[in-house]
Formats: C-alpha cells, sequence, structure tokens
C-alpha cells in the first residue's frame, strides 16, 4: 500500500502489538497519535501508558480520549462495539479538524479481515464487499489499512524483534462478544487453512465488485427519481434486495440484515393498503406519491 514518505499521518493506536507495529513502521510520517482509554479493564491505564511513552521518546504528538461510565450506560454488552466505534471514529474526525491531516491509519491486519469477512457471512449481512478494505472513507477522513496482508503472530514478532513494548487486551480472549468467538475458531486453524479462507472471499469479492458497479447505477436513477416505487418494482429480482441496502444504508439506518431487507421489499410489494411500516423502534417506513419515505419520530404509529 502506498503510504507517502514525506506525508502527514494520524494513527488511531490501542497499545496492543497490531497497532504498536503500525506506529514504529511508520514513525516517521505519523504526527498525531490517538487513543482511546475505554477504561474496561483495570489495567487499560498500562495501554494508555505504553502509546504515550512512545510518542513522548519519538516526538510523536499524543491525543487521548477517555470514555466516562456515562457511555456504558447507554450500552448493552451486545452493542458496545458498535457505541464504542462510533465514539471512536468520531474522535478520529476531530483530531483529524484540530491538526488540519485528513489521512488516518489503521492497524486491522490479515486476521482481522477474516474475522470480519466470517462473521459478516454468518449474519448474513448485505454488502458488496466481504472482510476490510485496505482503504476507505469515513466524513472527511482517508483510512489505510497497511497491515491488512499482516499476521497477527508476524506483528507480534516484528514488535519482539525490534523491543516494541506493548499490552495484552485478556478480553480477547473472552467470549463476551462474538468477534472474541470467531477469532478463538481462526486461532486454532492453520495458516494454509486461513489462507484458502481468505482466497475464497477474495475471489467473491472479486465478483462483487463488477455486480456493485451495475446496482450504483441503478441506485443512482432511482434516487434521481426520489425513490419512485414503479421504477424500483421494474427491475429484476436479484437486484432488489442490493437496492433496498443501499436505500437503507442512505438514509443511515444501522445493523442492515436479510430481515430488515425482506421486511422492506414485502412492504413494497404489498397489495393491502399500507402507508406506513414500522422498520425499528421510532423508524417508519412511507408510502407517500408513490415514493419510498423514511420518518424518524418519538410519535406513537397513529401520530404520524
Amino acid at each position: 500500500m502506498f503510504i507517502r514518505k514525506k506525508g502527514s499521518y494520524l494513527a488511531g493506536i490501542s497499545g496492543g502489538p497490531d497497532s504498536m507495529a503500525l506506529l514504529n513502521k511508520y514513525k516517521d510520517v505519523i504526527k498525531v497519535v490517538c487513543h482511546i482509554n475505554y477504561h474496561k479493564r483495570e489495567n487499560s491505564n498500562i495501554d494508555m501508558q505504553i502509546v504515550q511513552q512512545y510518542c513522548q521518546k519519538n516526538n510523536i504528538i499524543f491525543e487521548c480520549l477517555d470514555i466516562s461510565d456515562d457511555c456504558y450506560k447507554k450500552a448493552t454488552e451486545k452493542n458496545f462495539q458498535t457505541l464504542a466505534r462510533d465514539l471512536r471514529y468520531n474522535f478520529f474526525v476531530k483530531i483529524a479538524s484540530k491538526y488540519q491531516i485528513f489521512n488516518l491509519l489503521i492497524a486491522h491486519q490479515f486476521d482481522d479481515f477474516l474475522e470480519t469477512a466470517i462473521m459478516q457471512q454468518n449474519k448474513k449481512s448485505m454488502n458488496f464487499y466481504y472482510g476490510i478494505k485496505k482503504i476507505n472513507y469515513y466524513k472527511n477522513l482517508i483510512i489505510y489499512r497497511p497491515l491488512i496482508g499482516k499476521t497477527k503472530k508476524s506483528l507480534e514478532k516484528y514488535c519482539k524483534k525490534n523491543n516494541i513494548n506493548y499490552a495484552l487486551d485478556w478480553t480477547n480472549e473472552t467470549d463476551m462478544y462474538d468477534r472474541n468467538k470467531v477469532r478463538k475458531i481462526l486461532s486454532s486453524y492453520s495458516n494454509i487453512k486461513k489462507k484458502f479462507i481468505f482466497l475464497k472471499f477474495a475471489v467473491r469479492n472479486f465478483f462483487q465488485h463488477f455486480h456493485e458497479k451495475k446496482i450504483l447505477a441503478i441506485f443512482s436513477k432511482w434516487k434521481k427519481q426520489n425513490f419512485d416505487l414503479d421504477f424500483f418494482k421494474k427491475n429484476k429480482q436479484n437486484k432488489l434486495n442490493n437496492l433496498i441496502y443501499l436505500f437503507l444504508k442512505e438514509k443511515k439506518i444501522k445493523n442492515i440484515n436479510l430481515g430488515k431487507i425482506i421486511n422492506v421489499k414485502n412492504f413494497i410489494f404489498s397489495q393491502k393498503n399500507m402507508k406506513f411500516n414500522r422498520l425499528e423502534k421510532n423508524i417508519f417506513l412511507i408510502k407517500k406519491h408513490n415514493s419510498l419515505l423514511i420518518k424518524k419520530t418519538d410519535k406513537q404509529w397513529q401520530a404520524i
């Protein structure tokens, strides 16, 4: 991956072996380090100190976000990782604006790619890409993942070889999150088996790329027609689910899965005189002037 030798980058650094390897490899171009202390573990301050000390030694700006107890009250164990991701990336955006640096390095690696792809497959998530892309975008950030081809074991070896201090998160070994369960299963696989799984997803992504281009072109036309229902119904069945996925994504609906998409499709094709359909709590689908809309409200159904 092309990382400019004279560029300026932010880096999201947790203190684990992956992120500390990233920090050391690209320390000459990383101008600001962003660290998030979730205080989920008693020793989380050790992670922070490792990152902070490295930054002080190498004259890199250190920015830290402390997550308060109030944030955890808003989340259950099931959706904590979603909340944590939102907090993390919004912090990156804030720091990027502060220093006017909009290139962000993240330490996702080969095993992270496999974990994500398998979870997407298990959840039957609707998407055009399985795994984690080398480059993508979040608001005004360009996100680079230069370690995506490196295994976790190789990064740990790199840290030991170069005497780079790092912390280990014991919660990664528990079954408290779905990702950890997938991670434990993957850890028992040989490198050959992992590479075979990676190849399977790579082939799938290759064909998905061409399908995505076609769907995006159709979606663009649908959007220009204000999501006209007749235009939608004229498309082939194998494109409808993808169009609904893009529609929900456009409307910033979270946790888009096959069940939610089928619910929308059934509502569109329903012969009953249904003008409203609950999509989520306080989020409704609406048919109005033969167009599909989404309305978010705190009011009751009858009040819409």
